[in-house]
């Protein structure tokens, strides 16, 4: 997936069910739906791959103001989004890390992303020559972060419509699957074999015949 290196490179896996604005944003049928809920598991997975104890809360600031711009040699659109979305991409101070009661939980089911949808017709259609470029302003700095959008469109393609990510719901399935097969070919081997055994398998006691 990356364009400009010479060999494979992995990148992070959010472990677990992901918060339900990543499958709002998957399911909106926004143009920029896919790229975001891409992007959205992405950031997961870095946060996790970090010290999980202190990256998965957000210090949100007020003066702040994020964006994601799709471009190519011959296009270019933009989107607002929340800021804490793209959260391990934004340069901390080691105090920002600090527990904070005003801190945001980026896993938190209770988040809503609905000012930030937009319905606004079909959805983009992503090349690998395009770039996704992330920025976070605020009044006295400005961040910039380059990403590959058919990096983030294939994040966004291993979730099912219900928003649980292929990587959760494959392994599960499969053990469910493996777990019924093993139970039915257990049960239909013991009919078998019960079904072969004799009726009466005590010993017959027959009647002589006296001759005379």
């Amino acid at each position: 997936m990356c364009r400009h290196c010479s060999h494979f490179v992995t990148y992070p896996v959010f472990h677990g069910l992901p918060p339900t604005y990543v499958y709002k944003y998957r399911e909106s049928g926004g143009r920029f739906g896919d790229l975001l809920a891409g992007l959205a598991l992405y950031n997961l997975g870095r946060a996790s791959a970090e010290h999980w104890q202190y990256t998965h809360y957000y210090p949100v600031r007020s003066d702040e103001k994020c964006s994601m711009q799709v471009i190519d040699r011959k296009h270019f659109e933009e989107t607002k989004l929340p800021c804490f979305v793209m959260s391990s991409f934004v340069a901390r101070s080691p105090e920002s890390f600090f527990p904070d009661s005003n801190a945001l939980d980026i896993t938190s089911p209770q988040i809503d992303i609905k000012p930030y949808l937009q319905h606004n017709g079909s959805s983009l259609k992503i090349t690998r020559e395009q770039e996704c470029v992330l920025w976070h302003n605020t009044t006295l700095n400005k961040e910039r972060n380059i990403i590959p959008c058919a990096l983030l469109k294939e994040y966004s393609e291993t979730m099912k419509p219900s928003g649980i990510p292929v990587y959760v719901w494959l392994p599960s399935t499969l053990a469910l699957v493996t777990t019924i097969y093993v139970f039915c070919y257990c049960l239909c081997k013991r009919k078998i074999r019960k079904e072969q055994d004799p009726v009466n398998t005590g010993t017959i006691i027959g009647y002589c015949s006296t001759q005379y």
